[in-house]
């Protein structure tokens, strides 16, 4: 059974490392693969599975540095509340938690993962930190082309690479950001945002992906298609439509500095985070959103950065409560978890204070 101690690091890098924007918590890109003459998910028989897996990992390993740095996961060995834990750092989805033969490899900053037996054969996913496109591609770029120097994909003169769902045909890039937008919330203005984006060619999901909430006024923009585009110009429409939607946003941030009833919840969101025995996830999301504005527009003097609070983003989840606190993952109930989360957020928020005198100037970020 993997251990949570062999995580190295209490969150993953690409939420903790500091970075310019008070938008842009980070941006994502992923491709989808399939391996030519296996059927596709749906299709494979156990043993075709089996087969794919082993041939997928001979080839992993015949990569010098994925084979000697890199944490090695077979999922079916796991329990569905350590699955659930990755899932919550962002390393697997939903296609993983059941199921045989599926397989996650690591790198051990998180900044990059590789999932086996997913919707698609193979997909390779970069995070970082801010506004990082093109680096996040670079790099999924380089174990790609190795990968294809050993293993034959699905490839299509017409439509490019194939996959399991249409919409990742052609480059099967997808590119996202996932951005903190509470101004545009706080001042009505998202759903319009929203919207148009979707009628762009974008999809807007919540902080945890596809079919989750928006917590915490917490988006994910991405492209929604991949074919009749090159992996430059998805690049190039997805970072164009994140600055837009950054500048929008910090526009709206400058208009809330005149609103006191925003102000004032502020105020009291922190005095929540200070102050509480027990803070449910939804809530607690709720409050590290304002708290994070509060940073952000100088209201609220605190060690912790904004960049900082978005740890919490991560170790607020429920698995993460467990892990963090140590505590027999049987012995966490819903009572006791909602009390660690608040005592996680308490101890993280110990130093800050109310800085009421801000509310004279306009802080120079924006």
């Amino acid at each position: 059974m993997l251990n949570f101690t062999q995580i190295n690091n209490v969150v993953p890098r690409w939420i903790s490392e500091s970075h310019p924007s008070p938008v842009i918590i980070s941006t994502r890109a992923r491709i989808a693969r399939n391996i030519k003459n296996f059927p596709y998910l749906f299709r494979l028989t156990d043993k075709q599975s089996m087969d794919l897996l082993e041939k997928i990992n001979s080839s992993l390993h015949q990569i010098p540095d994925l084979a000697g740095s890199y944490i090695f996961i077979k999922l079916s060995n796991q329990s569905h509340k350590f699955k659930q834990f990755l899932k919550e750092r962002f390393l697997i989805t939903d296609y993983l938690l059941k199921g045989e033969n599926k397989q996650i490899v690591i790198d051990r900053n998180e900044y990059m993962n590789i999932m086996i037996n997913e919707e698609d054969h193979l997909r390779i996913q970069v995070i970082y930190p801010g506004l990082n496109f093109r680096k996040a591609y670079q790099f999924i770029e380089s174990i790609e082309s190795r990968l294809e120097n050993i293993l034959e994909f699905d490839f299509n003169e017409e439509f490019g690479y194939l996959t399991s769902c249409p919409t990742n045909a052609g480059t099967g890039l997808r590119v996202s950001s996932m951005m903190h937008l509470i101004g545009l919330k706080l001042n009505s203005k998202i759903k319009q945002i929203t919207d148009n984006l979707a009628g762009s060619g974008f999809t807007v999901r919540g902080f945890s992906g596809e079919g989750s909430k928006f917590l915490g006024a917490i988006y994910q923009i991405s492209n929604q298609l991949s074919l009749g585009m090159n992996e430059k110009e998805i690049l190039d429409k997805v970072e164009k439509v994140t600055l837009e939607i950054e500048k929008m946003e910090l526009l709206e941030r400058k208009e809330l500095l005149r609103n006191e009833p925003v102000i004032k919840n502020i105020m009291e969101s922190f005095e929540v985070c200070k102050n509480s025995t027990a803070l449910d996830f939804v809530s607690a999301m709720t409050h590290i959103s304002m708290v994070k504005l509060g940073i952000d527009l100088k209201l609220v003097k605190t060690i912790p950065s904004a960049n900082d609070m978005n740890k919490l983003l991560i170790m607020i989840q429920p698995m993460h409560i467990a892990f963090l606190n140590k505590e027999n993952l049987k012995n966490i109930d819903i009572v006791n978890e909602n009390k660690l989360r608040a005592k996680i957020i308490k101890d993280f928020l110990s130093t800050g204070e109310i800085c009421l005198k801000s509310l004279q100037q306009e802080p120079s970020r924006l």
